[in-house]
C-alpha cells in the first residue's frame, strides 16, 4: 500500500515546500492585533461514559460564539472542568479575546490560554530564516526522494539458473560425458589401462 501512496505523498511535500517558499518571499502577513468581544454560551453538555461495570466518567463541554470585527460570527467547542461547568449557564455572556486577522484563534478570558499576537509572532520565519530555509529544503528533498524512488528504474529480475549436474531431473537420464578411453574399452570389451601403467 505504501508503494501506491508514496508518489502522492512526495508530490504533496514538494507542493508544500513551494507554497512555503512563496509565502516567505511574498512577505509575512500582518500579525493583526488582539481584540475583545462579548460572546454568549450557546450550550453546556455533560457526557457520561461507562468506564467499568461499576464506574462512570462524566465529561463536560462548552460551546460559545462571538461576533468578530470582520462581521462574521465564530464559535468554539471544547472540554472544561466540572468546577468551570458548575459556574456557567446557557445564554451567559462571556468576554472573548481573539486575533483580528484570524478570529479562529480565540479563548474565553480565564478559561483557556489565548495565543496573543506576540506569542504567534515568536514563530515567524523572519526570526529564524536559516531554520525556515532548512525546513523548506528538507521538505522538498524528501518529497523528491519519494517521487524518484517510486518511478525510478528497477533492476530486472534475473531468472533462476538450474544447476548443471550429471543427472537431469526432467529427463531422468545421465548427461555426464564418458571419457574416450572408457568408451573405446566398452566397445572392444577390454579394460582400459591406468595412465602411465
Amino acid at each position: 500500500m505504501w508503494k501506491n501512496i508514496k508518489p502522492f505523498v512526495g508530490v504533496l511535500l514538494i507542493l508544500a515546500s513551494f507554497n512555503g517558499l512563496r509565502v516567505w518571499i511574498s512577505g509575512d502577513k500582518p500579525m493583526g492585533r488582539d481584540l475583545e468581544a462579548i460572546g454568549m454560551i450557546v450550550s453546556l453538555q455533560e457526557n457520561k461514559l461507562r468506564v467499568t461495570r461499576f464506574a462512570t466518567k462524566t465529561d463536560h463541554y462548552i460551546t460559545y460564539s462571538f461576533p468578530a470585527i470582520d462581521g462574521q460570527t465564530y464559535s468554539k467547542h471544547f472540554s472544561i472542568t466540572p468546577e468551570e461547568f458548575a459556574s456557567l449557564r446557557k445564554g451567559q455572556r462571556v468576554r472573548v479575546r481573539y486575533n483580528s486577522n484570524n478570529p479562529s484563534i480565540n479563548a474565553i478570558a480565564g478559561f483557556r490560554h489565548y495565543s496573543t499576537v506576540k506569542d504567534v509572532d515568536k514563530f515567524s520565519p523572519r526570526h529564524y530564516p536559516i531554520v525556515h530555509a532548512a525546513f523548506l529544503a528538507g521538505t522538498f528533498l524528501l518529497g523528491a526522494y519519494f517521487v524518484c524512488s517510486s518511478f525510478g528504474g528497477r533492476r530486472p529480475s534475473v531468472p533462476a539458473v538450474r544447476p548443471t549436474s550429471g543427472f537431469d531431473r526432467q529427463s531422468r537420464s545421465t548427461t555426464a560425458k564418458i571419457p574416450a578411453n572408457r568408451l573405446a574399452a566398452a566397445r572392444t570389451g577390454r579394460v582400459p589401462r591406468a595412465n602411465g601403467a
